[in-house]
């Protein structure tokens, strides 16, 4: 038996000292760390807790403290860190909340008075929003209760697309009622309304420097707005069925449209012509998006399939869905870091791949998360260090 004294590594305060037994783990040090942080009030909202050992992390879990070369009476360091999370929107009016690194369901709540359509983390992963046939979009503080802090009216139909500024003070909407919106949500003020779509608006994107939006609806269109003055800058048409998403480049160069009529397009920006098809699906194509460097695209249809494609167009690799234990059709399809995508079905199935190494090679199944809300209609992502 030995004593272990935890400090944090950033400030050098104590933050608790613990007798340990030598076959204690890793693992049970850190939930003692965290438990200690509870209670005193300063834990972050789903964080978790890395510990140090003279310079070095501790990093396997199960390793008992011996075995990490902890002897004795010792010093070791916590950081904590926010969690990489996922919120899924569902249509029983939850929101539920999802580790992306260990595929772990955290935790679920009654968000609205009716489905929940969307969903969307600010910048920095603390706060949260959501959108829902109940015509409003509400603003959550990520943390273990939940609180919901913000609550904006204004729309006349439900809200089915969120998306933060860069630099997280303002939040654009998009709703069946035609229009998208812009607002300061903490004064709950909505600053500008873009008219012009003659259908719902199913999505809204905001370029890298806030200075552009997007918007795609089901008058089979997608437009570019001046986010400044609200006036429409581009109407981008080719599309023979509703344009279900709209995503801008990194660079803010193209927009990625994804639509009904199974295919995906990639757009240029500054003459709204279309350069690229990505046709192959044998159903309704739902998302579509960007890897990180912004060489490739994902794409998500109702066939039960993802497929990846260089940006020229060419499709590299064919994901099954059924293959994983999907129930329903594909939703939503992203790329996460270190290689990684992200799959959702409607029938409430989250899977996680690896992609391969080269296009050749079939990425590799890491985990499932099977949530027990049976409906989804959206996700969202909050990575550290990447606000992405």
């Amino acid at each position: 038996m030995s004593s272990v004294v935890v400090e944090n590594a950033v400030t050098g305060t104590l933050i608790c000292e613990r007798t340990v037994f030598p076959d204690m783990t890793v693992k049970q040090l850190q939930d003692a760390v965290q438990s200690a942080l509870q209670d005193s009030g300063s834990a972050i909202g789903f964080g978790k807790i890395t510990l140090l050992h003279e310079g070095s992390f501790l990093t396997v879990g199960g390793h008992t403290l011996e075995q990490a070369g902890l002897h004795g009476t010792c010093l070791v360091q916590a950081l904590q860190c926010q969690r990489a999370l996922m919120a899924a929107a569902c249509d029983d009016k939850h929101i539920a909340l999802v580790d992306s690194e260990t595929h772990l369901a955290l935790h679920s709540f009654v968000a609205h008075s009716r489905a929940v359509l969307c969903v969307a983390f600010a910048p920095g992963g603390r706060f949260l929003a959501s959108g829902s046939q109940d015509n409003t979009a509400r603003i959550w503080e990520v943390s273990q209760d939940m609180p919901c802090i913000q609550v904006l009216t204004g729309h006349q139909d439900a809200v089915a697309a969120l998306a933060f500024t860069p630099d997280g003070g303002r939040l654009l909407t998009g709703s069946w009622d035609e229009t998208a919106k812009l607002w300061c949500w903490e004064a709950g003020v909505c600053l500008l309304t873009f008219s012009g779509h003659t259908k719902s608006v199913n999505s809204v994107s905001i370029s890298s420097d806030g200075r552009l939006i997007a918007t795609s609806s089901n008058d089979e269109t997608a437009r570019v707005w001046c986010s400044e003055g609200g006036n429409g800058l581009l109407s981008l048409c080719g599309h023979q069925h509703f344009v279900v998403s709209a995503k801008f480049s990194q660079d803010a160069s193209t927009i990625l449209t994804a639509s009904l009529d199974r295919t995906a397009r990639l757009w240029d920006v500054k003459d709204g012509r279309c350069s690229v098809i990505f046709a192959g699906h044998a159903s309704f194509v739902q998302h579509a998006d960007f890897s990180w460097d912004g060489h490739l695209v994902i794409t998500a249809s109702e066939d039960e399939t993802a497929k990846i494609w260089h940006v020229s167009g060419v499709c590299l690799c064919t994901v099954l869905g059924h293959d994983a234990g999907h129930c329903r059709e594909l939703i939503h399809a992203a790329f996460g870091p270190q290689d990684q995508m992200v799959l959702a079905s409607y029938g409430g199935q989250i899977h996680f791949w690896q992609q391969a190494a080269s296009a050749s090679e079939a990425p590799r199944l890491l985990g499932t998360t099977a949530l027990r809300h049976r409906c989804l209609n959206g996700v969202a992502y909050f990575w550290p260090g990447t606000d992405a």
